[in-house]
């Protein structure tokens, strides 16, 4: 998870959206090396792509108080909730895989 989202986090910092509130702070110079090498947008999961267990759409719509706030919906079951943080996302997908 935390893997995913420093993936995320990076890509939504290179399309500069949804635009974050809260700069991070580093005590490095420059900017860090971005590691994301294909973004794939808006296109149907293809059946070999989905996942094991399941398959999420993740949509995050505002970066707001240092966290995450948007959509998941769960592809297998065609159910949509809402998040209002990183933490309750996981909680979703967690209690989905459960």
């Amino acid at each position: 998870m935390i893997q995913m989202a420093q993936l995320l986090e990076e890509l939504f910092d290179r399309f500069e959206y949804p635009q974050q509130v809260i700069e991070t702070r580093s005590f490095r110079e420059g900017k860090r090396e971005k590691n994301i090498d294909q973004v794939i947008l808006s296109q149907p999961v293809p059946q070999e792509k989905r996942g094991e267990l399941a398959t999420f759409h993740v949509k995050v719509i505002f970066r707001q108080h240092a966290t995450w706030q948007g959509s998941v919906l769960w592809i297998d079951e065609n159910k949509e909730e809402n998040f209002r943080s990183f933490l309750e996302l996981c909680a979703l997908l967690d209690s989905a895989l459960a």
